[in-house]
């Protein structure tokens, strides 16, 4: 749990234990929290001791997309579109969180999480790409 406060700043007290239909019990929080771990995991900086585990995470993410998400799945296009630029994630009940590369040597990466509000997977997608596309990771003609 040190390490999920690291990420989060959350308390190990406020994190909640839920279940989003992949077998494990998955932790519990808000939407900003989950977008800055994103942010301090793409970067490899999380504080304290981990960047060395935080870069095998975003490697293998970046080189296996299969195993993210699976077959034929937008999580999977997503990563492979990305090659190391952006990571990502689709989570229950509608929820995504993406990380964005900081373009320049001192410029951080940028987390975003966000739901669906009915929970649906159907917007996620469109949204995600929306949200890339504003940021500048990405342009109607393909990657920038």
């Amino acid at each position: 749990m040190a390490r999920l406060w690291e990420f989060t700043n959350v308390p190990s007290a406020a994190v909640g234990l839920a279940v989003d239909g992949c077998s494990p019990p998955v932790f519990f929080l808000p939407l900003s929290a989950l977008a800055l771990s994103y942010a301090r995991l793409l970067a490899r900086g999380w504080p304290g001791e981990g960047g060395d585990a935080a870069g095998r995470i975003t490697r293998a993410m970046s080189s296996s997309p299969g195993m993210v998400a699976g077959r034929d799945r937008f999580t999977t296009d997503f990563l492979e579109a990305g090659a190391g630029k952006w990571i990502g994630k689709e989570g229950a009940e509608g929820v995504y969180a993406l990380a964005l590369k900081g373009r320049g040597r001192h410029e951080k990466a940028v987390g975003i999480a966000f739901k669906i509000e009915d929970g649906s997977t159907r917007a996620r997608a469109a949204v995600c790409l929306a949200i890339l596309e504003k940021l500048g990771g990405v342009t109607r003609r393909g990657r920038k």
